[in-house]
């Protein structure tokens, strides 16, 4: 019987132990993985953040900040405070983690400044909890919009300009709440709202 509960006194502590927030962030965020991690003069690119907590036991707050690199600025919006430290541009928000398991992300749009010389940028995501704190340091290289223009002017290259500064907001898949898809729709059909109506 002692043996029984050793067992189950490890099993809880191992279960404590393992219990945690695991932060993921990826900028410039899209959904084609190939990509190289290039932000283009002139685009406005989103920064993804993704809070995972497991086995936490209760409903927790989470308190995000984001510095960005010298010479890019997010833009504002209701979900993120934004100020500055050390003449770099910082945002801040406050989450609550759900309790159990649960996730919790969004998107920051972030611009770099016209003027910025070529090169390689480091970008940090900080996220602190009770009693924990993860940090991430994501490093991506920036092209001026004017290296795209004198691409352009190469023979033999052509720039398409319809690839830039194009991102998808929301999409509507032809399924049901299941993901039953609608018998009625063709293959390979994408639907797309009138927003002149």
């Amino acid at each position: 019987m002692r043996i029984l509960y050793i067992l189950l006194a490890l099993l809880c502590l191992a279960q404590q132990a393992f219990a945690g927030v695991k932060l993921e962030a990826v900028y410039p965020y899209n959904l084609d993985k190939s990509a190289a991690h290039v932000v283009h003069g002139g685009s406005t690119m989103p920064l993804f953040i993704n809070i995972t907590g497991f086995d936490v036991p209760h409903e927790q707050p989470a308190h995000l900040r984001v510095i960005l690199p010298e010479g890019f600025k997010a833009l504002a919006n209701d979900k993120w405070r934004l100020g500055s430290a050390d003449g770099r541009q910082t945002a801040e928000a406050d989450w609550v983690l759900p309790a159990d398991f649960g996730q919790s992300f969004d998107l920051l749009y972030i611009q770099p400044q016209a003027d910025l010389a070529r090169g390689q940028k480091q970008l940090l995501v900080e996220v602190s909890g009770d009693g924990w704190h993860e940090r991430k340091e994501l490093s991506f290289g920036y092209e001026p919009a004017a290296a795209a223009a004198v691409a352009a002017t190469q023979p033999g290259k052509k720039i398409d300009r319809s690839k830039f500064n194009w991102y998808i907001q929301s999409v509507t898949l032809p399924v049901d709440n299941l993901g039953n898809k609608d018998d009625r729709a063709a293959e390979g059909v994408v639907f797309i709202r009138d927003t002149t109506l």
